[in-house]
């Protein structure tokens, strides 16, 4: 699923998509794209730097993003969820992550969105 930062959609990631799937697969590509980041800095802050507690640090910030848009995560629609993933992305950018990651991930919940328009309908 994931390659030195890159998280790929499967097609069984595919399978039996909602929003709440897409806000699920949304954290778990944020967490691919910001391991490091988030490791690294963990570590020079003298924090644990498990995978659990990266992946806290990221359920946090994807929950905050809904917040800043006042949504629930686990009632968001994709319009919801599509502006969380611009938000996310700009994190992302001032996190120092590469615009080359950035894009990639981008494309790849893209992806997800639109399978989840065609399987949902709409937003």
């Amino acid at each position: 699923m994931e390659d030195n930062q890159r998280w790929a959609i499967s097609d069984e990631d595919l399978v039996d998509l909602n929003p709440a799937k897409v806000v699920e697969l949304m954290i778990q590509c944020f967490f691919a794209a910001q391991k490091e980041t988030f490791r690294q800095a963990k570590d020079r802050l003298g924090f644990d730097t498990s995978d659990d507690k990266i992946m806290n640090s990221v359920r946090t910030i994807v929950k905050k993003n809904f917040k800043s848009i006042d949504v629930v995560p686990e009632e968001a629609n994709l319009d919801d969820i599509i502006k969380v993933m611009e938000n996310l992305a700009y994190e992302a950018k001032c996190f120092g992550t590469s615009d080359e990651i950035i894009h990639h991930h981008q494309q790849e919940m893209m992806k997800v969105i639109v399978e989840c328009k065609k399987k949902c309908g709409g937003s």
